[in-house]
């Protein structure tokens, strides 16, 4: 084989192995997008990923106070997001029972009362918020509580605020399979209904009828939550 033809061959090799190189490297055509697979909404309505935990008994009075909780283990600790604007930065979550009731304690970075005297100090009127959505499963089934938080506000005959007052809310809705949709099933407010709902401080309790939820209680339980 003359020296020609070796240099030929060589020349060619090369060529072979540059463009190997430059299609490593973006040089050739693009990849397709890898598609997510599709998920239905019961499915994603069902995801929970908090791991299951027994949910103990104990005596809970609403009382926005703590000190009859201190026995019953943390449920759940929120993670922080990276673009975290969270209202009030709940730190803990906390559930236990009764023979008639679910009892939940939230415990708060900032206080809803906290929250409230802020924007009063501040000079302008307070706003309504939103502790957020907080998502449980237990007994096979799904409930969803949103607590969103306000204020009350009473007027003089001139139109006058005379008192304003901190507020918060709490809606509990359960997951239906066959509609594939959410049922409100109950729902208490601080201002009118301070037996199912309180709040002092840091913290917050609300209280949840076992028997209009349609659970007994006694099944472990799993929780996400969603801040605003």
């Amino acid at each position: 084989m003359s020296n020609r033809t070796i240099l030929i061959l060589l020349g060619a090799a090369a060529a072979v192995v540059i463009a190997a190189l430059l299609a490593g490297r973006g040089g050739g055509p693009e990849p397709p997008p890898q598609v997510a697979p599709t998920t239905s909404k019961a499915t994603s309505e069902a995801k929970i990923t908090q791991q299951e935990t027994a949910v103990p008994q104990a005596q809970i009075a609403v009382d926005g106070k703590d000190d009859d909780w201190s026995s019953v283990p943390t449920l759940l600790v929120p993670k922080p997001d990276r673009w975290d604007t969270r209202t009030y930065n709940c730190q803990a979550v906390k559930c236990a029972r009764d023979e008639k009731n679910l009892y939940v304690l939230f415990v708060l970075g900032l206080g809803i009362r906290e929250r409230y005297d802020r924007q009063m100090q501040a000079g302008g009127p307070p706003t309504s918020g939103a502790l957020g959505y907080l998502k449980f499963q237990t007994e096979g089934k799904q409930f969803n509580i949103w607590v969103p938080t306000g204020v009350s506000q009473t007027f003089d005959k001139t139109g006058e605020v005379i008192k304003s007052l901190p507020t918060a809310d709490f809606q509990v809705s359960r997951y239906d399979p066959a509609t594939q949709g959410w049922e409100k099933v109950f729902a208490a407010e601080s201002e009118n209904g301070s037996e199912f709902i309180g709040f002092d401080g840091k913290l917050l309790e609300i209280k949840l009828p076992l028997e209009t939820l349609g659970i007994a209680g006694t099944f472990p339980i799993s929780a996400s939550l969603r801040e605003m």
